[in-house]
């Protein structure tokens, strides 16, 4: 008993009354909400008693699914509208690819291509052409002044070897003459 009186006081009373009120307002809320449902379905089941099959076994047929003019959608002039739009456009296909014309036609596409290509290769050949002439003039002028810049360039390089081979050559000269004054020293250390 003392073990659950210490933990009942080292829980807050705040965080008590903090739970208790957010449990109580989860189901107030819930139980407040019920009535909307009920009403939302009062409404769908108003909607499905309005469409009720119209079928009356004394009509007489006069198209549809079924023969009869039991689809309240049959009637609605934008459906009509749109049926005979769509009617009306696969005849104009129909009339527009009819199959006695068709090789006609497919021999004239073929012969329209052909003309399109005679005029297109020619002009496709020449501006290749043209552009394969520019290339190779702008090459030749790159070409032609790299040769020109070649002289002063060997001689550039030719002159940084040169003074690169006499530092080598002086680098040489002092590490030879280090070389030789250590060998010397230690030498006469030696004796």
């Amino acid at each position: 008993m003392e073990k659950l009186i210490k933990v009942l006081k080292s829980w807050q009373i705040k965080r008590v009354f903090i739970v208790f009120l957010a449990s109580s307002l989860l189901i107030f809320s819930t139980a407040c909400s019920q009535g909307k449902v009920t009403s939302v379905t009062r409404e769908v089941k108003s909607q499905l008693s309005d469409t009720s099959d119209k079928y009356d076994a004394n009509q007489t047929p006069q198209g549809g699914m079924n023969i009869y003019n039991d689809d309240p959608r049959y009637e609605n002039p934008e459906v009509q509208a749109k049926t005979k739009a769509l009617v009306e456009e696969a005849k104009t296909r129909t009339n527009q690819y009819d199959l006695e014309d068709y090789p006609e036609r497919v021999t004239q596409k073929v012969q329209e291509t052909l003309e399109q290509a005679k005029q297109d290769i020619p002009e496709t050949l020449q501006e290749n052409q043209e552009e394969v002439v520019q290339d190779i003039q702008q090459k030749t002028e790159t070409l032609q002044k790299n040769l020109e810049n070649a002289p002063n360039e060997l001689g550039s390089a030719l002159d940084e070897a040169g003074d690169t081979l006499n530092k080598v050559i002086d680098d040489a000269t002092k590490a030879t003459k280090e070389t030789a004054k250590d060998v010397k020293e230690n030498l006469q250390d030696l004796t």
